[in-house]
């Protein structure tokens, strides 16, 4: 999922051609390899959170890429600092390091 956001950070600040991106592949939870697996694992209550985290953290990476691409791009990379995309970016690793330590208590 890092990956993904270096991508995101790169095509708001137009460092490269190659991160473009759109609104659906921004907004959408299964377009990452982080959702892929999700899907493929969603078989525990440990997961919830996970999931919710990672909802939240592409409903904004899609209203970022919306205002990027509908001409507001200082507003974009304002969200894209900003405390709340942050915080869903530290959820959703949260959540994985939660699951994580779930499986590892639960196979003993």
């Amino acid at each position: 999922h890092l990956d993904w956001r270096r991508r995101l950070d790169d095509f708001i600040s137009e460092n490269t051609e190659q991160a473009a991106m759109s609104v659906e592949d921004a907004g959408s939870c299964e377009a990452c390899l982080l959702g892929k697996w999700i899907k493929a694992n969603n078989d525990s209550e440990s997961m919830d959170r996970l999931v919710t985290a990672h909802h939240s953290f592409h409903r904004l990476a899609g209203q970022i890429v919306d205002d990027h691409l509908n001409g507001h791009r200082s507003m974009a990379r304002r969200m894209l600092m900003g405390i709340a995309f942050r915080k869903a970016s530290r959820d959703v690793v949260t959540a994985l390091i939660e699951c994580y330590r779930l499986e590892v208590e639960s196979s003993k």
